[in-house]
């Protein structure tokens, strides 16, 4: 299964909090920069909320079916 773009999952997290009545702000430099970085408001509190987003892959070996590898792509091909 190929990664899903950095920018579907930012909009995916920003519209999961809306829906949960929050309102929240991506403020990484990038959709690309680790950790991506949002702010966000609910219930009157505000959050600082840091999260790291890989792609987790089949890890190939037919003995050991529940391993899975996390993809880390090299700086600029991400």
């Amino acid at each position: 299964m190929p990664a899903v773009p950095p920018r579907v999952i930012v909009d995916r997290i920003v519209k999961t909090i809306q829906e949960s009545g929050g309102i929240a702000a991506y403020v990484s430099e990038t959709v690309r920069t680790h950790p991506s970085k949002f702010v966000f408001s609910l219930s009157g509190n505000t959050y600082s909320l840091w999260v790291y987003i890989w792609t987790l892959t089949f890890g190939g070996r037919g003995n050991l079916p529940d391993e899975y590898r996390i993809q880390i792509r090299r700086k600029g091909l991400y």
